[in-house]
């Protein structure tokens, strides 16, 4: 007998009642119909899981899964707010994960779309042209997206739900060392290693600490250059320097004269200047001034 065809977009009856054409498992049958009733996230997730484990709606699942998106997030409007803190703060975190697992799920897609050009199928030029007409999404995000799934889901070969949860729920921390992952004075070992090392310490390093790692690995690579130690004092501090330092002290008050004494007052804070050669530098500045 042949498989039914299924396009639950044209049907009118609940989707428990597709489950039942289908002959899914009654267990299927009822948690559908939980969720209909009361499209919570509880809810949501045993109808997922119920339809996904069903072989019996193997023809119908990409739609019934559709269809229970689509009911689930017409669920979240203005008029279902809850009214406690609680409650609130639960689902916001929950649509925040949603909207991150979504984009990596969107940007395998749309990786596919770009390397194999199947945009030109819609008669566009090119990749960007595509983004700006058939997504309400801004070019840099879905590079950045883009960039995760080329250079640590592919090449670590994450296909678990549990793995793309995870470094959804930590692309900060992974975007740290995305400059790294895409040098090229990196071998593909020491690319690998470190692709594990970072994914095995999401969980258990802070944001700062895995920066602070990032950075350091990008400066002895040559990948950024280290920040000068070099501060220029406050505007307060300098005016301070300028008019206390007894070899300053009683200079003119002229504009370009005080900028000359605060460039020299940072070569010496900073060790490029010994005290003697301070105070020549300024000796001599002076005698100028006067003449």
């Amino acid at each position: 007998m042949a498989k039914k065809k299924f396009d639950i977009n044209k049907r009118s009856k609940p989707m428990s009642e597709v489950v039942k054409e289908f002959e899914g498992k009654s267990e299927t049958v009822e948690a559908v119909k939980i969720f209909e009733q009361e499209p919570t996230i509880e809810n949501k997730e045993k109808a997922v899981a119920a339809v996904q484990s069903d072989s019996a709606l193997s023809v119908a699942s990409a739609d019934l899964l559709d269809n229970i998106q689509i009911l689930f997030i017409k669920a979240f409007s203005v008029n279902t707010l809850p009214s406690n803190y609680s409650d609130l703060k639960r689902e916001a975190k929950y649509l925040a994960d949603l909207h991150e697992v979504s984009g990596i799920y969107m940007a395998i897609r749309l990786k596919s779309i770009r390397d194999n050009e199947l945009y030109k199928e819609d008669g566009y030029l090119d990749f960007k042209s595509f983004i700006d007409s058939e997504l309400k999404i801004s070019k840099k995000s879905v590079y950045n997206y883009i960039d995760i799934v080329e250079q640590v889901i592919t090449p670590k070969n994450l296909i678990s739900q549990e793995d793309i949860e995870k470094l959804s729920s930590n692309q900060s921390k992974i975007r740290a060392f995305m400059p790294l992952f895409k040098s090229d004075k990196m071998d593909s070992d020491a690319k690998d290693s470190l692709r594990d090392e970072v994914f095995n310490n999401l969980d258990r390093k802070s944001f700062r600490e895995l920066s602070e790692e990032a950075k350091n690995l990008k400066e002895s690579y040559g990948i950024s250059k280290p920040k000068s130690n070099i501060q220029k004092p406050s505007s307060s501090l300098s005016s301070t320097l300028i008019s206390t330092h007894p070899a300053i002290k009683g200079f003119s008050s002229n504009s370009a004269d005080q900028s000359y004494l605060m460039l020299v007052e940072i070569l010496k804070s900073s060790g490029f200047l010994t005290e003697k050669e301070f105070d020549i530098i300024c000796k001599n500045f002076k005698q100028t001034v006067k003449s």
